[in-house]
């Protein structure tokens, strides 16, 4: 079975926004897990696009505003149908998640995707990443460590 692509949307001059780029960097200092398969795509997802294959798995790491307390951990699967029902700009990047798994789902196809979010507390330009943020860290590499690992 073929591992997921383990990718990290954020930017850490935005505080909280940054949550992505932080995982994906301590993931890539990680044993257990290939460096291909880690990727930051700072905050254009359509970098995306490019780099996903017909059908192979994707952990999507994100702030997103899910309108909970900050810091709180959310582990969610993507699908078309879902997709549908979710609010518009769940993703704190201009080109929202869902258009994003929309455009690859419609032109290359999709395998499953999960999604750790995170939700952020602040993602001004040149604010920290929150307290209550980067307490949520080690969980989330955590959870992105189980999900991975569920391909072996």
């Amino acid at each position: 079975m073929r591992k997921p692509l383990i990718v990290g949307f954020g930017n850490v001059l935005y505080g909280d926004d940054g949550v992505g780029e932080v995982v994906i960097e301590r993931l890539k200092e990680c044993k257990e897990v290939n460096k291909e398969d880690v990727v930051f795509a700072g905050t254009d997802g359509l970098i995306l696009f490019n780099l996903v294959e017909r059908n192979r798995p994707l952990i999507i790491v994100d702030a997103v505003k899910m309108g909970t307390k900050p810091g709180t951990i959310r582990k969610f699967e993507l699908d078309s149908v879902r997709l549908n029902t979710m609010v518009e700009n769940l993703s704190t990047h201009s080109f929202g998640l869902s258009e994003l798994v929309s455009l690859i789902e419609g032109s290359k196809g999709l395998g499953k995707v999960t999604v750790i979010g995170v939700e952020p507390k602040r993602c001004r330009l040149g604010e920290l990443m929150s307290q209550e943020v980067t307490k949520s860290v080690d969980k989330v590499i955590e959870l992105v460590m189980r999900e991975y690992k569920l391909y072996e």
